[in-house]
């Protein structure tokens, strides 16, 4: 049944109508869900793709960003063809082989290993260098974006706005596994499922990201732990940044109990 409800949302997204006044409507459609089911342990969040920055125009002309070129071709021609199958399997090659893999794949190594170290996914400590090189982590994570179309970083909030209502679609999708942890990378992130359903009184008003990095809030049936984004992780926290993470999960850990 959610497999079912995830492609209608897929093709109501690709479908786009209710998009055209948002500046970020390119033509060019690079969808967040990345998902066959919603059974996942974990949902990430993170703020959107971007595009149309010379810095990332360059960063993406090499060849680590060849493999995620054609797999978004693929992409675009499985959307023709209604094959979700392909679909989600290029969209994940194209995150996987970019991101998780070359770009963050520092990051995504001690994401995973910290989520590992409190039983949060179920894999082995010595085993998450083979987790990352062979995609394992698509078991355990529910992965999807704020905003769903690619653009330059002025237009995140704009975006974000017109996506929220998507993004709901897939939290309530979510729901209906067992899963209890939303992780939003950013500050754009949090505030689209805060904007959908709030977070309760424990959130300070007016708290910045940075202040809520790695606080565990209860979130309707789930827990969030709001994340700077990775981008942000040297220039703001450095080596803090999983230790505040590991302090939310430890929270976590007696809130389950």
């Amino acid at each position: 049944m959610a497999e079912r409800e995830l492609e209608k949302l897929y093709y109501d997204i690709v479908d786009r109508q209710s998009c055209d006044e948002c500046s970020r409507q390119l033509g060019v459609f690079r969808p967040g869900l990345m998902n066959e089911s919603s059974d996942k342990r974990v949902m990430l969040i993170f703020e959107g793709p971007g595009g149309g920055d010379k810095e990332e125009e360059n960063q993406r002309s090499g060849r680590k960003y060849k493999e995620v070129e054609d797999a978004l071709l693929k992409v675009d021609e499985a959307i023709k063809q209604r094959d979700m199958k392909t679909i989600v399997r290029e969209s994940q090659r194209g995150f996987d082989h970019y991101w998780v893999r070359n770009v963050q794949r520092k990051f995504f190594t001690s994401l995973f290993r910290t989520l590992a170290e409190k039983n949060v996914i179920d894999v082995e400590i010595e085993e998450v260098d083979s987790y990352v090189e062979r995609g394992k982590y698509w078991k355990d994570f529910f992965i999807t974006d704020a905003a769903l179309c690619p653009g330059k970083r002025r237009t995140l909030k704009e975006a974000v706005s017109k996506c929220q209502s998507y993004l709901g679609r897939q939290i309530t999708i979510f729901e209906g596994s067992s899963p209890k942890l939303i992780i939003p990378f950013g500050g754009y992130a949090l505030s689209s499922i805060v904007n959908l359903r709030g977070i309760p009184r424990e959130r300070p008003k007016k708290a910045t990201i940075t202040e809520l990095h790695g606080r565990l809030f209860p979130y309707d049936k789930f827990f969030v732990i709001p994340l700077l984004h990775p981008s942000r992780m040297y220039m703001t926290l450095r080596d803090s940044y999983f230790q505040y993470f590991r302090e939310g999960l430890s929270a976590l850990s007696g809130s389950s109990t």
